[in-house]
């Protein structure tokens, strides 16, 4: 990868890491107060990181009640199964996403309550949510932490704890292929024989184990 700004990555990497465990206790909260489902609802980029963790929550064979909508859709056609015990999971960058601010006062007057990932501080969106993470760059680690602590709090995910290690030690994901793809000596059979490695890639959860050369790791 040409010009990779390390620096950049690595800073969004603990940003991403920092909310780990704020949302978990986020989650735990809600699963002690009870609900009846959760909607993960977003619009345009938002709505498609929600749609890859409902796949990953398919993938994993849960039954847990999780309907995915688009904010739009559901501003104006809503869901028979939402009512005031729902909790609504939601995303944005801006904090001022018209369609999900209209959806927040929606699901308010409804009674129920929104669990929001917002990277603008003060925004309309980070002071509407009831239970919100800010952080820049961390919406991918908030998407997992909120989908597999639901899903291990119920008993579908029970490899929770060993990924959940991303917190702490040697996190060597994104940054350690990047850096190891801009050494041409570096083959990339070698970088897919590394050991050790938790990765989270793309709409899956692995935990890999392989031999690490000592390419692009970096210690938070």
């Amino acid at each position: 990868m040409m010009q990779m700004d390390e620096t950049a990555i690595k800073k969004e990497h603990e940003n991403g890491v920092s909310i780990i465990e704020p949302t978990q206790k986020i989650v735990d909260d809600i699963c002690l107060q009870g609900y009846k489902n959760i909607f993960y609802i977003g619009i345009g980029g938002t709505y498609l990181y929600a749609s890859q963790f409902m796949h990953i929550v398919k993938q994993l064979g849960s039954t847990i009640p999780i309907y995915l909508e688009n904010a739009a859709d559901f501003n104006i056609v809503g869901n028979p199964h939402f009512g005031k015990d729902s909790i609504v999971v939601i995303a944005s960058i801006s904090g001022d996403t018209k369609e999900i601010v209209e959806l927040v006062d929606h699901v308010h007057a409804m009674g129920a309550k929104v669990l929001g990932y917002v990277e603008k501080k003060d925004s309309p969106l980070e002071k509407a949510c009831d239970y919100v993470v800010t952080t820049v760059g961390g919406e991918y680690y908030f998407w997992y932490t909120v989908t597999l602590r639901f899903l291990a709090n119920v008993g579908d995910f029970q490899k929770y704890a060993p990924l959940a290690d991303l917190s702490g030690g040697r996190i060597c994901t994104l940054l350690c292929f990047l850096s190891g793809l801009e050494q041409k000596e570096t083959p990339v059979e070698q970088l897919l024989q590394w050991r050790d490695v938790k990765l989270c890639t793309g709409s899956r959860v692995r935990i890999c184990e392989k031999t690490v050369p000592r390419v692009g790791v970096f210690e938070i």
